[in-house]
Formats: C-alpha cells, sequence, structure tokens
C-alpha cells in the first residue's frame, strides 16, 4: 500500500530542519552578504557559485542552476524519493513520520530509529569477526581483493556459529532483539523459545542506502561442499526495498556526478571488483531484475548507462529485462558483453586488458537488441515480424520523440528494410506501442507513494521567466495559450499549470505536480518579474520559445537526414531537406518580424555579476 505523509507534518519537517546545518554538512560555506556560499555538490567547479539562503529556507546554484529547500537538497544529493528524503529529515530532527498507510499499531522493532541502529550494530560485530578471521583473509586473498576495497564496501564476516550475533545482542544491545528479528539478522526458534543467527560462516556485504547508512546484507557463504544457498539476502523493511536501491551507489555516486555515466552488472562482487580495477562508476541492481525506481535514481546523477551482465543467457535476458526501465527514464543505454561464459569480476581478475576493451566497445543498445532478437527469433519472414514487434514495444519506452524516432529507424535501418517505411508509419507504429504499454502500465498498481512528485520538472531558463511571470499575472496565461503558445514549451505540467491560471474556477491541489510547480515558481527568487513591463517581456519570452522551438525543430530534422543519407534513403531525403528549408525561412521571418533578439530580462542587482565555476 503506498504510504502517505501529511502535508502539515512536512511542513513542520521543513520548518524543523536548519538549512544552513543540514547543508554545511556537506559543504563548507562562508558568509557572503546576506546569504551563504561554497562550492556546488551537485556539480563540479573552481569558483564557488552555490548559495544558501537560510532566512528564505532556499538554495541556488548558479552554475547547474539547482535549487529548493531541504526536501530538494537531500532528494538530489542523495537520489531519494520525496517519502526518503522527508523520512530522513524528520529523523534528523527527532520526529516520527506519522504516516496514513496504516492505523493498526506497528510490530515491534520496525520503526525506522531502531531498524537503522540495530544494522549499525550488527555491522560493527561483524566487522570485528572479520579483523579476527583466517577464514575472512582468505577470502579475499583468493577473490583478488584488497583490504582497502573491503574497507571501502564495509565487507566483514558472519561467524559460524549458531548464537554469535543474538549473544552479542543479548549481553550489550538487548532492546534491539524485535528488531533484529524485524530486519532477519535472527530467527526465532521452533517451539519460540529463543533465536538464533540468520547469517553464519558468511561473508557479509552491506546494502548501504544513498546516505551511506546500512539498511540490509546479502551473505555469500564461505562453505564450498554444502547445500546451503550460496547467498542469503535481508528481506524488505521499513528502510530497504531492494527495487529501490543500488548497491554501491554512495561508492560511485562522485563519480556519476564528474562523468555522467554509470556501469551496471548483476552481482555485488562484481561491483566490488570494478571498483578496485578503477571502474568506481559501477553499481548492480539487488537481487531484481532492474526497476522504474533503480533507473529514476540513476537518471538523477547520469545520461548515460552502460550494461555489463554476465556473458550467459541469463545475463542476456537480465540485459533484454533492463532495458525498458532504463529508456523510460530518458537514459542513453550502451550494452558491453563479456565472452561466451565470463562475467566482470572473471575478466577483472584475469584480463584487465580485455574487460578494458569491452567496455571500450560498448554498442548502442539498439543495435544490441537487434543481434539478440535476430539470435533468439531467426532470420524468417516469419521471425522479422516478431523482431520488430518486440524492438519497437522496447524503443517506445524513450522519452524523447526524437531519439524514439532515430532508433525506429535504426533498427529498420539494421534489418535491411528501412525502404518499407516512412516517417508517418513509423510514429503512428510507436504512438500505437506507448499506447499500448500505457494501457499495461495501468493495469499494474503503483509502487510508488501517490504524494511524491509526480513530475520532477527541470525547465529552461525561458520556461522559467515564463512560468514565474505568468504566475504572478495569471491575466496573460488565458492570452498564451490562446497564442498557441503550449505547443512552444517542452514541460507538460507547465501547461497545465497555465490552464489552470487561465480558470480561476480550477483548484490546483487536483494536480500535485503542478501546486507543486506553483508553489515553487510563488517563491522563486531568481527570476525578476516583479518589477518589470510584463507586456514587453511576455513578448520576448513568446519570441524566444518561438524561435527555441524551431532550432529544435531544425536538430531533428538534422538528425533524421543524418540517418536518411547513412541509408541512401533518396525520397526520404529529400522530404526532409524541404522540411529543413522551411524551418530556416521560418527562423529568418521571425528575427526579422516585430520583435527582436534582444537581451534577457536583466537580472536583479545582488545577481548582476554572474558566478560559475
Amino acid at each position: 500500500m503506498a504510504v502517505r505523509i501529511p502535508d502539515e507534518f512536512v511542513r513542520e519537517v521543513v520548518d524543523r530542519t536548519d538549512l544552513l546545518k543540514l547543508i554545511g554538512s556537506y559543504v563548507e560555506l562562508k558568509k557572503a552578504g546576506a546569504s551563504y556560499k561554497g562550492l556546488c555538490p551537485f556539480h563540479q567547479e573552481k569558483t564557488p557559485s552555490f548559495h544558501v539562503h537560510p532566512d528564505r529556507g532556499y538554495y541556488h546554484c548558479f552554475g547547474c542552476q539547482r535549487g529548493g529547500d531541504a526536501i530538494r537538497f537531500v532528494t538530489e544529493l542523495h537520489g531519494y524519493s520525496f517519502v526518503d528524503a522527508v523520512t530522513d529529515l524528520a529523523s534528523r530532527a527527532g520526529l516520527e513520520v506519522p504516516t496514513q498507510q496504516d492505523s493498526r499499531p506497528s510490530k515491534p522493532g520496525t520503526g525506522r530509529r531502531e531498524l537503522l541502529e540495530v544494522h549499525r550494530v550488527a555491522q560493527q560485530f561483524y566487522e570485528n569477526c572479520a579483523a579476527q578471521s583466517k577464514d575472512f583473509s582468505e577470502f579475499l586473498e583468493v577473490r583478488g581483493l584488497s583490504r582497502e576495497i573491503a574497507s571501502k564496501f564495509r565487507l566483514s564476516l558472519a561467524p559460524a556459529g549458531w548464537d554469535g550475533l543474538i549473544n552479542h545482542l543479548m549481553k550489550t544491545h538487548r532492546h534491539l532483539i524485535p528488531a533484529a528479528a524485524a530486519a532477519g539478522l535472527i530467527k526465532q526458534k521452533q517451539g519460540g523459545s529463543g533465536y538464533y543467527d540468520r547469517f553464519r560462516n558468511r561473508v557479509m556485504f552491506a546494502v548501504q542506502d544513498p546516505a551511506g547508512e546500512v539498511v540490509a546484507f546479502s551473505g555469500r557463504t564461505l562453505e564450498t561442499d554444502t547445500n546451503e544457498a550460496k547467498y542469503v539476502n535481508s528481506p524488505e523493511t521499513g528502510v530497504y526495498r531492494k527495487g529501490r536501491v543500488l548497491y554501491g551507489m554512495p561508492q560511485a555516486r562522485d563519480a556519476w556526478r564528474a562523468d555522467g555515466r554509470a556501469i551496471l552488472v548483476e552481482g555485488n562482487v562484481d561491483v566490488v571488483r570494478l571498483h578496485q580495477n578503477g571502474y568506481v562508476a559501477t553499481v548492480a541492481p539487488l537481487g531484481t531484475a532492474m526497476t522504474s525506481e533503480q533507473a529514476t535514481i540513476l537518471a538523477r546523477f547520469v545520461s548515460e548507462v552502460v550494461l555489463f551482465y554476465d556473458g550467459d543467457s541469463a545475463g542476456e535476458a537480465a540485459t533484454l529485462r533492463g532495458l525498458p526501465s532504463l529508456f523510460e527514464a530518458g537514459l542513453d543505454v550502451f550494452v558491453a558483453r563479456p565472452p561466451e561464459g565470463s562475467d566482470p569480476d572473471d575478466m577483472a581478475g584475469s584480463n584487465p586488458e580485455e574487460l578494458q576493451t569491452v567496455l571500450a566497445s560498448a554498442q548502442p543498445a539498439v543495435h544490441y537488441l537487434v543481434g539478440s532478437l535476430r539470435e533468439k527469433h531467426g532470420t524468417s519472414p516469419a521471425a522479422l515480424g516478431r523482431i520488430i514487434g518486440e524492438g519497437m514495444d522496447i524503443i517506445s519506452r524513450f522519452t524523447e520523440e526524437a531519439a524514439s524516432m532515430a532508433a525506429a529507424w535504426n533498427l529498420y535501418r539494421l534489418l535491411g528494410i528501412e525502404d518499407t517505411v516512412t516517417d508517418r508509419d513509423l510514429r503512428a507504429r510507436l504512438r500505437q506501442e506507448k499506447s499500448t504499454g500505457a494501457r499495461r502500465n495501468q493495469a499494474i498498481p503503483s509502487s510508488e507513494p501517490t504524494n511524491e512528485p509526480i513530475e520532477d520538472v527541470t525547465l529552461s531558463r525561458d520556461e522559467l521567466f515564463l512560468g514565474s511571470l505568468l504566475t504572478r499575472h495569471p491575466d496573460l496565461a488565458r492570452r498564451f495559450l490562446d497564442d498557441g503558445g503550449a505547443g512552444l514549451i517542452e514541460a507538460d505540467v507547465l501547461t497545465r499549470l497555465f490552464c489552470q491560471l487561465a480558470d480561476p474556477e480550477t483548484d490546483t491541489k487536483s494536480d500535485p505536480a503542478v501546486e507543486k510547480l506553483h508553489r515553487e515558481l510563488l517563491f522563486e527568487q531568481t527570476v525578476p518579474v516583479e518589477n518589470v513591463e510584463a507586456e514587453a517581456m511576455y513578448l520576448e519570452i513568446l519570441f524566444r520559445l518561438e524561435l527555441a522551438n524551431v532550432e529544435r525543430e531544425s536538430r531533428r530534422v538534422q538528425a533524421e537526414i543524418d540517418i536518411a543519407e547513412r541509408t541512401s534513403n533518396e525520397a526520404r531525403l529529400n522530404a526532409l531537406r524541404d522540411e529543413k528549408l522551411q524551418l530556416m525561412q521560418l527562423r529568418r521571418e521571425l528575427q526579422s518580424g516585430g520583435r527582436r533578439e534582444c537581451e534577457e530580462p536583466p537580472l536583479r542587482s545582488e545577481h548582476a555579476g554572474k558566478e560559475g565555476s
């Protein structure tokens, strides 16, 4: 059931959070006039452009344009969902989150504080055991893992006995026994008389949340001749949902921000080994297929993902299953494949040169998709239909139309049948696939909390100016829509806001995403729309949006021209060139028309000097 946090509690959490103290724990801040300034934690820079305004309760970076309140800060820094961000801040403020999920009292030990504490205690116990264990040292030596990398990932050891952890808890942390049971660290004996350790004689991989807190474990057996499972994993709890966590994320996050690229592997050992070999952007899902929540986390930090799964049939199947969610998140996806029967861990240990070559030669996902579907279905005429069907279903998950069209043309070109379709055919097929996919998704209940932000909106500078202007001058909203402005902006939620501004009877609370954007624009401090001539500013922004729309369409057409040239499709090439000429003419008309291409409206005097890295 979806968790709902009352709005009044969210406001209390924000009010109780000391924003300066919160951000100051991650960034060195210095007083700079009415604000505090430091190096931005979201992008690399040498000159500080990140400002915190504790009296107003918000931060803003002039380099990367990120900004918001305390909830937004921990969301963007750690990749949290809205609910996780509120829960984290509430915990810092000493508040217990009241939810509207279930009115029944919770079981003992299932609260967030107890669960985090018992994992901290268990981690320390396992680390102490590892420090005294020859078996643990031999495991590291055999796997080729250094003590440094073991420390970085907090690898440890659960002792072989049945009562090591439970005896430790009985002696020093008796109050945490219910939490240990809820976390799957101990199990109750048959008959209910006492507990025993669930993890025994296993190397323990600590699963950490984005903030670095241990929230679960994955235990790998040290036994070589046993019928026990190779891995035993923690169950899901109030602090751990395996479909919303990526193993290795705290260790990889800085590399993501620096390079905009992540490597995705299947197993925990793969992650640790690749980090040791210098591939520090590597993470793995936890015993599950790639989920939309995990893809969303990746998309908050990177634009490109390399899938590097095992070189067997299971790895190939996992790769294909992971593509749709990554496409839906708007990521550029590449696929690297180990030799048959090998895996990333093997390659890192035995042939690091080949590992480097394989990763460097990762191919675009569509190329891999075609090859994989051909192997699966064959090359007969009947198989071709199945390949197109499965391929277009996956390609339709792209979030950008230009990207999905380019990928669709690529699919048909790689199959050698690009002459059989037109732009109109492909657009219709993609719309059909999207519609089918949407109906499938509607049949599946969402696992996301219903009060999380439905859309995490990134506005262009002109959209930000326009939104701030129309929010303060709602009479212009109807005019903007009548002028055909809806087709000029890319953020659909902004269009919905303008529709509601144009109709004063509409309650913005009926659309949480619109309500959130409306509130943010009302409190936007970086856009100077309070003391400007609204009419002049409106006309100028409308002109710039029209011009940007022409430029955007021109880039789309050029991308399709490039594909048509490579495929020697002359008929399509001629049509696209005609479309490009029309766009060039439209651009000339705009620039020579009644509105001039002038400077952006000036910022307030306190922002007159542009800061950046």
